[in-house]
Formats: C-alpha cells, structure tokens, sequence
C-alpha cells in the first residue's frame, strides 16, 4: 500500500524525460492515472482517491506548467506535447498500462493519450468532455483564463480570489484556499499564450484541439460523464456516438459535474465501470 506515515496519500516529484512532474498516489493494484482540470494539480484528486484505492493504485500526476511540475521549454501549445509528456510521466514511474480518469481540461488529455497511445491505456473515464476548438469557445475560456498583472497594493490577489467564486453558498473555504494556490502559481506571463499567461497554457492547446477526429480514434472502453445539468452536456451523445466502446454516466449535479460534487456515486460509478466496463 502506497501511503505517508499518517495515511494519507504519497506526494512526489519524480524526474522524467519531459522535466520534473509532481504526483500523488494511494492504494495497491491496476494503476488509475488521474487527469486534473486547469489550473488544477494532483492535489484535485486529494479527496476523492481514497474512496478508489480499495482496488487500484490511484497516480494522480500534476500537467506538465502547473502546480510544482516544471514549465516546458520551449512552452507547450498541443495536447499531443502535453500527452507525450505524460508517457513519460508513465515511464519514470514504470507503468506500462494504465486506466486514464481525466476531468475538464484533463479530459482532453486523457482522449489524446488513449488515441495515440491505445497501448497505455486501459479504459479511459471522461468527465466533462467537450470540443472547445471554435473561434467562440476558445473566446469563452480565454475571458476564465487569464494573467493578471500583479500591483503595488496587492489587490490583483483579491481579484483572483473573487474571480475563483468563492462566496457561493456550501463552498469549503479552507479547501478552496488550497486550490486557490494553485491559481497563484501560474499567474505568471507568458508570451506564447497572449493574454491568457501562465494559467492559459492548458486552454489554449484545448481549444486548438482537433476532439472528434481524434475521439473517434479510441479504442479503450469508455465512459463518458456530464452532470445532469451541465451545459457541455449537449455534446454528451455525440461521444457516445463517436468513441465505439462507450457509455454514458448523468449524475445529478447544479452545473458541470466535478467528483468532489458527490464523491461516493463518482467513485462507484468509476470503480463498477473498471470492474466491468460492458461496452
């Protein structure tokens, strides 16, 4: 069993052929590889990978220009580079084959990776897939995602706190300090990504990203997870249609569906669909 003295899960850095990658891991088995959104780290996976680590050895690794993983030189603007960097992550930690979980942003990684590497990967699990790649949603995430230029007073850092949303009702303050930490560490300029920065180096491959053609090369079985009232999950069918071995998942949920939303129904869900993934 993978664990700190305490119980908790492991963290790390280990050095790969693509730079220093921060990870996480908990628990024995068949390896999950956890795909976290932007700007997120491994840390996104904290709470919900216990609750999978019973049966698998749950590796949530950090993207490659996040958290404490090193920023690629020159800086990455395909998620086929972020994808290879992932192999490598895989190398380094002698996983030849893996079940892929990505959420959001890592979503898209987890279809790149299970197109161009089908041997890697076992089964893939989608959590909000979307094809961000037209000129109006790249529009969207460019005004989420964003430097912003740090002043004398310090009073960017409350527009980056307030920009997070923190004052929704039923949000964990100390959980979302936390993740605000990683916002922090990527609000950093970056002239590859224009306006969006350090924290736009993930959208800005995404929404460059060619999703269906790449999706319908997939051969891993799949399942593809919207919330209930997601508004990405409009394209919900056309997954299922386009990824031959695939099945879809509608949890209730307020908007986009993220696992800490209802770990428990995200983890059996997951942990059903690995034991028999039926497609």
């Amino acid at each position: 069993m993978t664990r700190a003295p305490d119980g908790r899960a492991r963290r790390g850095l280990v050095e790969t052929s693509a730079g220093a990658v921060e990870y996480s891991e908990l628990g024995s088995g068949p390896v999950i590889l956890a795909l976290h959104p932007t700007p997120g780290s491994c840390l996104w996976y904290a709470d919900v990978a216990p609750l999978l680590a019973g049966e698998r050895h749950v590796l949530a690794m950090t993207t490659m220009g996040y958290g404490r993983s090193d920023r690629p030189s020159p800086p990455y603007t395909t998620v086929g580079e972020y994808a290879g960097a992932t192999v490598a992550f895989l190398d380094a930690m002698g996983v030849e084959r893996a079940a892929v979980v990505g959420s959001h942003t890592g979503s898209v990684l987890a279809v790149e990776l299970a197109a161009g590497w089908p041997g890697r990967v076992e089964a893939l699990v989608l959590g909000e897939p979307f094809n961000w790649n037209t000129p109006a949603r790249r529009e969207v995430l460019t005004g989420q995602h964003r430097y912003v230029p740090p002043v004398p007073d310090g009073s960017h850092l409350l527009e980056l706190w307030r920009r997070q949303g923190p004052g929704r009702p039923g949000v964990d303050l100390g959980e979302f300090a936390r993740r605000f930490a990683d916002f922090l560490v990527v609000n950093a300029p970056e002239p590859a990504y224009g306006e969006l920065g350090w924290e736009g180096a993930g959208p800005y491959a995404i929404t460059r990203y060619e999703m269906w053609e790449r999706a319908a090369a997939v051969e891993a079985p799949t399942l593809v997870i919207h919330g209930s009232r997601s508004d990405l999950g409009r394209s919900h069918e056309r997954f299922l249609e386009t990824i031959a071995r695939s099945r879809g998942f509608r949890p209730p949920s307020q908007g986009r569906f993220s696992p800490r939303e209802a770990p428990a129904l995200w983890a059996d869900e997951v942990s059903g669909f690995l034991r028999d993934p039926g497609v």
